[in-house]
């Protein structure tokens, strides 16, 4: 039996507004908009595509133009999307976003209604894929009951299980209910949240987190990741920001999934943030794995 990743989390439809000036704001400013398909789980399944993992997506859609288009579009990009949820009556999630000069994020709108979908219910109908998964990765947009449903399984019938934290507060969420899994990918701010410690020692931070999660990569944006150790970003000219830790997720785990060790893993989703952040699209569609190795 081919052995495959099976990604739990959000698909939405991302909405970017950036500016041709330094930003202004409570008025309207000159710049470009641009629509992409988004959501931080389907966007770690489309990469982990085009890394060539097999990947299927579990996750919910409306029964709108918007859900169309985001299926087709992860459909083409290699993602098995067989088993996501198509709900009557509801909308597709939409992400809208708003870059400042530099194209970094400055304000961002979350309609993740939609994710509600991916019930501990709707993951129940679908055991047998994901007990038969190399590993399982999932956001923190699912909700608590879940999440828990997800973290009891994969412990039970001892499945690696990554959580991407996604925001401060859904991290908080992490917490709170002591979640329980393999890896954790949170950002700085993420990890302070959990911990309740704002101070530079990141070591000692993740320390307080051992008894949760077995490994925890801290993402640092133009710093790089901190696993044990630094492990320095690749100078990039960013178009744009947005997806890039949805990549380096992902290249971490094509790393894992082809059992390659934990520094080379890291280095592979450097690599990838590097590549994303150099396209207009949340999904850089030039990514493969060929790539990333030879970096």
């Amino acid at each position: 039996m081919q052995k495959f990743v099976t990604v739990v989390g959000g698909i939405n439809v991302d909405l970017t507004g950036s500016p041709h000036q330094p930003l202004v704001l409570a008025t309207s400013n000159p710049g470009e908009t641009s629509l992409s398909v988004g959501g931080v789980g389907r966007n770690i399944a489309h990469n982990l595509a085009l890394l060539g993992v097999p990947t299927t997506l579990l996750s919910a859609v409306g029964d709108d133009a918007f859900g169309v288009y985001a299926l087709d579009i992860t459909r083409q990009a290699g993602v098995n999307i067989e088993y996501v949820l198509k709900q009557a009556g509801q909308r597709t999630g939409t992400y809208l976003s708003v870059l400042n000069f530099e194209h970094d994020l400055v304000v961002a709108i979350a309609d993740m209604a939609a994710t509600r979908g991916v019930s501990a219910s709707y993951l129940a109908q679908h055991e047998r894929i994901l007990t038969e998964s190399a590993l399982i990765a999932a956001d923190a947009n699912l909700e608590e009951e879940t999440l828990t449903y997800l973290c009891n399984l994969c412990e039970t019938r001892r499945i690696p299980l990554l959580i991407e934290p996604v925001s401060v507060e859904k991290s908080k969420k992490l917490h709170r209910m002591n979640a329980k899994a393999t890896y954790l990918t949170p950002n700085r701010d993420e990890l302070h949240a959990m911990t309740g410690r704002d101070d530079a020692d990141l070591a000692a931070q993740c320390a307080c987190l051992r008894d949760q999660f077995d490994h925890i990569f801290v993402t640092l944006g133009e710093q790089g990741v901190y696993y044990c150790q630094s492990y320095p970003a690749i100078p990039t000219t960013v178009v744009n920001a947005n997806g890039a830790g949805d990549a380096l997720v992902a290249g971490l785990i094509c790393g894992l999934f082809h059992e390659k060790p934990l520094s080379d893993s890291i280095r592979l989703g450097i690599a990838a943030a590097h590549i994303a952040l150099q396209s207009p699209e949340t999904v850089n569609p030039e990514l493969s794995f060929s790539r990333i190795q030879g970096m």
